[in-house]
């Protein structure tokens, strides 16, 4: 799942403020679908622009979908801006 949505310039977007990251999260967990997780814009986190939103409440997120993630980061728009989150059993993926 590549997640990438959120507001761009000055203006905190949609109902979610400047990023829906984390009630995407949230649909994934009421999910039984388990898969990898690519988060773009890792740079924004805590920014204004994302209303906030760290990444860490971005993890914290993950660790209620029931699922064990391994988190890592890959380079993007910027070196290291994709917060990459694998399933830990592979067996997930299937």
């Amino acid at each position: 799942v590549w997640l990438d949505a959120h507001a761009s310039g000055p203006l905190p977007g949609g109902r979610s403020g400047g990023t829906p990251v984390l009630d995407e999260l949230a649909a994934i967990a009421k999910s039984p679908a388990r898969c990898l997780i690519m988060i773009d814009d890792r740079r924004l986190f805590g920014s204004y622009e994302w209303s906030g939103v760290t990444e860490m409440d971005a993890i914290n997120a993950l660790q209620q979908i029931q699922c064990q993630y391994e988190i890592s980061h890959e380079d993007g728009h910027v070196k290291d801006d994709i917060l990459v989150c694998t399933p830990v059993d592979q067996r997930a993926l299937k």
